[in-house]
């Protein structure tokens, strides 16, 4: 069904069976499953085109996505696992760490174990798919030492251990900046400027203030950004609410709710859309405080109440 399938390096026989990337089924993906997001698509389709397509890359791939909850972060992360591996995220080469649960506790005795698993796994994973894919979740509440382990293997021409890395794709997802990008875009919507015509170039510039800022001091950013070793800054905007009824009319298709979603009517998305919680309050435009994070709980909560 989908092609535009990228010419790639040969990789390792045991990768064979899982890489399978599709940059036109990615592209189809953040077209139309993503919403309110026009910085993402661009800058996610581009990226992963470029790494895969070019013959000899310099480095491995790192994408940092900042924002706040609910917009699309772990979203994204998991479409581009789905373009590129035919488990996606539950392929053995896409490898996902939480702060919160793989690295919680910050002490120099933890963080010596964290290190030493960090890049053992790195490093067993590559070995077996250079194309393999590491997703760091709340990267901002990591431990500062990890920087240390993950630094040689994102840096230009990076072999380690005889292992060459330059194929491989780092995920960052922080909700760092969260507050820079939503005062930004409430700026230019009051400027009368419409998300689509957001200037990537102006997040960029605020999310990497933020992130070196005395308020937002970030060790993995600031190291990273200062290094150069972060490819693309990728900014989720907050979504109003016309992005939330999109959301939820995703989950009514996906819990075979309505049998012609055609036909659902724009008063009834609204009227669940409205029982989010939105800021500023009596703003003429308003976010969802939590993005679509609760719109699954709330569509099933009225549903059980409409049965």
């Amino acid at each position: 069904m989908y092609s535009s399938t990228p010419q790639v390096e040969p990789v390792t026989k045991i990768c064979e069976g899982e890489f399978n990337p599709n940059i036109t089924y990615l592209r189809m993906l953040l077209t139309k499953r993503l919403y309110g997001q026009p910085l993402v698509r661009d800058v996610v389709v581009k990226a992963i085109q470029g790494h895969l397509t070019t013959p000899k890359t310099s480095k491995a791939l790192v994408l940092s996505f900042h924002g706040p909850s609910g917009v699309g972060k772990t979203y994204v992360t998991n479409m581009i696992a789905k373009a590129i591996f035919t488990n996606g995220t539950r392929s053995p080469y896409v490898i996902y760490y939480s702060a919160e649960i793989d690295f919680k506790h910050a002490d120099e005795l933890h963080t010596r174990e964290y290190k030493k698993q960090l890049r053992r796994a790195i490093s067993e994973r590559v070995s077996q798919c250079q194309h393999s894919i590491f997703i760091f979740d709340h990267v901002d509440r990591m431990p500062r030492d990890l920087i240390d382990t993950i630094k040689p293997f994102v840096e230009e021409y990076a072999r380690v251990d005889g292992i060459n890395f330059r194929k491989a794709v780092f995920i960052l997802i922080s909700y760092s900046a969260s507050d820079a990008i939503i005062k930004m875009t409430m700026k230019l919507r009051s400027e009368e400027i419409e998300r689509e015509e957001f200037s990537l170039e102006g997040f960029e510039e605020a999310i990497t203030k933020s992130a070196l800022g005395r308020e937002g001091h970030l060790p993995w950013q600031e190291e990273l950004l200062t290094q150069g070793l972060i490819d693309h800054v990728v900014p989720f905007l907050p979504l109003a609410v016309e992005h939330v009824e999109m959301c939820i009319r995703d989950v009514l298709r996906e819990l075979n709710k309505e049998t012609n979603m055609t036909m659902v009517r724009a008063t009834r998305l609204r009227r669940l859309a409205d029982e989010m919680p939105y800021l500023p309050k009596h703003a003429l435009v308003q976010y969802s405080q939590n993005g679509c994070f609760r719109v699954r709980n709330l569509v099933i909560t009225s549903m059980a109440d409409m049965d």
